[in-house]
């Protein structure tokens, strides 16, 4: 009564552990028992799910760069950084897990290498720094795993390498013509220098020189002075007016060439260069990928599991693509996880060959899905009967970051949960029957669908017999199950109307996988149906005059199925020659017991019953009762009081031997 009250007014808390419980959810359990006043019990379990509170992995700035061929770039925080709510930027450590093809990656002017680590403070101070090597290339990256101690995320810088005019020009065109190129990063403009176009002539003004776009750029157009234009002159390059724009929209991750013809106009003198007349300039383009589009990411078919299993998640289920990064390169973050379960990455981390498996992550790659690396576990089914989950994930190319998308999860359920017995003691009537029931056998089992649960009696009732009730009779049973109980059941216990007051049998309970066993206990209310019996009834011998107890040594009843001492004697006869009368247990008379009056087994058993003679001797006195335990009468019974007289001594004869000769004879006398 105590503990529901506490329940009812909210006294009763769980409080969680102080410790980290890290990304996983975890099911805390306990079982109770609920008792009434009457002592009925049932039993129950209490489930609670603990949620990890606060513990998301590190947010990352991560942007990227552009460096000049040749150069030296410092990376700061504007380009690389890393904030998480649960963790301070001490603990943030960045490891190098890829370190740059064409350039090096510095720490204080000393080359890192791969497993090498650094914190934000060093980004902050200006302590890395990146050096391109001079090679002719147009992109590196350098990968990095980011960890807040508890959760890792890896990362990919791209860097954008500009290309520097560095190397001497060499001409091989035929006389007339003339090749020159320029780079232009995807959908941006780049100026037409004097490096890529100019003229000189001594004799003739450089200013003069006027161009004409005879074959326009197929992705782009020639801008001067921000509209299109088909013409230009060699003031305008000066002037810094002319630009090639790149217009046909992504290009993907792969760069893309185009070009455009110009010839000098009739206004223009002759452009001599090395000694040959040249009537035209092609001009060759480069069209460099720029990430600017957020990967593309697609929800597919329905993912189902099993019930305390798991599952592959494939590209079946997730898909993303991003028509300017590889899609191997594409990382899913997930924002919110499972509540019923965890994502795992079954593959080795790198530089181990020990399997993750059994391990939440917090991040995967589409690499990783189309290689079958990443499964939901479906962890947390016992107590609870889940039939979906879901997780919440965006994905990033590095830089650009989808929209966030639910993945919904479908859970199969499966016959994990052991049933449950609930009994109340059974009550029946001495010699009764009573019909089994759900009001006093009942059955759950936590399982969704619920199974089929059946009953079987592995030890049968001592004093009585378990059996069906059929149109043709009844037969007895060992088997049956709930539903043959819930609704007008013939499941019946018989009691065989032995005087016993209690009885059992052990039932086992099973789903067709699990078993559970249980007593069940029967209380048996006697019915007074049995008639006493005299157990003893041997009379009594009084002497003329005499007053004498009659104890149960001479008068005893008994009867099975009622209290001896609560037996009562009731007189029909008698008893002549005297007074049947009650005592105290001090000897005072109470009154005499006359016609029709009774006494109880209990005053012969405390000798408060005796009989007074005061009439004639040597004769015999009858006494006639009746004896009954209120409902069930023994009648006719005899009690015979034999009455002696005042003689009661007898003689006692003594003679001795006589010796005699033949022919002869002696005179007996009386000894003295």
């Amino acid at each position: 009564m105590c503990v529901c009250w506490g329940v009812n007014h909210h006294k009763v808390a769980y409080k969680p552990p102080d410790q980290e419980l890290g990304i996983t959810p975890k099911v805390a359990q306990f079982t109770f028992i609920v008792e009434d006043t009457a002592g009925n019990t049932a039993d129950g379990l209490f489930t609670i799910f603990l949620q990890p509170v606060d513990n998301k992995p590190p947010l990352i700035i991560n942007t990227g760069f552009t460096v000049m061929e040749r150069s030296t770039y410092v990376i700061t925080k504007k380009e690389l950084h890393a904030t998480d709510t649960d963790t301070d930027d001490v603990n943030i450590v960045f490891t190098v897990t890829q370190i740059p093809t064409y350039g090096q990656l510095q720490y204080l002017g000393i080359d890192m290498l791969n497993g090498e680590t650094f914190v934000l403070e060093d980004i902050a101070n200006g302590r890395l720094t990146y050096i391109h090597g001079g090679e002719e290339s147009l992109s590196d990256v350098i990968k990095l795993d980011v960890s807040d101690g508890f959760h890792e995320v890896p990362i990919t810088i791209k860097i954008n390498i500009e290309p520097v005019d560095d190397e001497s020009p060499t001409i091989t065109l035929p006389a007339g013509l003339l090749g020159a190129s320029i780079d232009v990063l995807e959908n941006g403009a780049t100026e037409i220098t004097t490096n890529v176009i100019q003229g000189h002539d001594e004799d003739t003004d450089d200013l003069m020189l006027t161009f004409i776009v005879e074959e326009p750029p197929r992705l782009g157009e020639i801008l001067v002075n921000g509209a299109p234009a088909e013409r230009f002159t060699q003031e305008d390059i000066i002037n810094g007016i002319v630009v090639y724009a790149h217009t046909s929209g992504e290009i993907g991750p792969i760069k893309q060439h185009d070009s455009f013809n110009l010839t000098l106009s009739d206004l223009s003198d002759q452009w001599v260069v090395g000694g040959n007349k040249v009537q035209g300039v092609t001009v060759h383009v480069t069209i460099l990928p720029v990430d600017s589009i957020p990967p593309i990411v697609s929800v597919g078919e329905q993912f189902v599991v099993v019930e305390g299993e798991k599952n592959v998640i494939t590209l079946d289920h997730i898909q993303a693509e991003d028509i300017d990064t590889d899609n191997d390169d594409i990382l899913c973050t997930i924002i919110v996880q499972p509540t019923s379960g965890y994502v795992e990455n079954i593959s080795p981390a790198a530089g181990s060959e020990k399997s993750r498996a059994g391990t939440a992550i917090t991040a995967f790659s589409i690499k990783d899905v189309a290689l079958g690396h990443i499964y939901y576990v479906q962890s947390i089914h016992k107590g609870t009967e889940p039939v979906e989950d879901r997780f919440t994930f965006r994905c990033s190319d590095g830089i650009n970051f989808s929209e966030r998308h639910f993945f919904p999860i479908v859970i199969i359920p499966t016959n994990d949960e052991k049933p449950e017995i609930f009994v109340r003691e059974f009550v029946v009537m001495e010699g009764m029957s009573l019909v089994i029931d759900t009001p006093i056998l009942n059955a759950a089992d936590a399982d969704i669908p619920g199974d089929e649960l059946h009953f079987e009696i592995i030890k049968n009732p001592k004093h009585g017999t378990v059996v069906q009730q059929l149109s043709t009779g009844t037969i007895p049973v060992e088997k049956f199950n709930l539903e043959q109980i819930k609704e007008a059941s013939n499941i019946v216990y018989e009691h065989d109307d032995s005087e016993t007051k209690e009885d059992s049998f052990e039932i086992r309970l099973t789903d067709g996988k699990h078993k559970v066993e249980k007593t069940v206990l029967i209380m048996v209310i006697p019915v007074d149906d049995e008639t006493p019996r005299m157990a003893i009834n041997d009379g009594l011998d009084v002497e003329i005059g005499e007053t004498k107890v009659i104890s149960n040594r001479v008068l005893k009843a008994t009867d099975l199925d009622s209290e001896d001492k609560e037996l009562t004697y009731v007189v029909r006869y008698g008893p002549g020659q005297g007074y049947l009368q009650r005592i105290s247990k001090f000897g005072d008379v109470l009154g005499n017991i006359s016609l029709g009056m009774n006494f109880t087994q209990d005053e012969i058993d405390k000798q408060l019953i005796q009989y007074v003679h005061t009439g004639q001797e040597g004769i015999r006195v009858l006494l006639k009762f009746d004896v009954t335990d209120g409902i069930n009468p023994l009648i006719d019974r005899y009690f015979y009081i034999n009455i002696g007289s005042i003689d009661m001594v007898f003689p006692d004869v003594v003679n001795t031997t006589a010796t005699l000769q033949r022919h002869y004879s002696d005179t007996i006398v009386t000894l003295q």
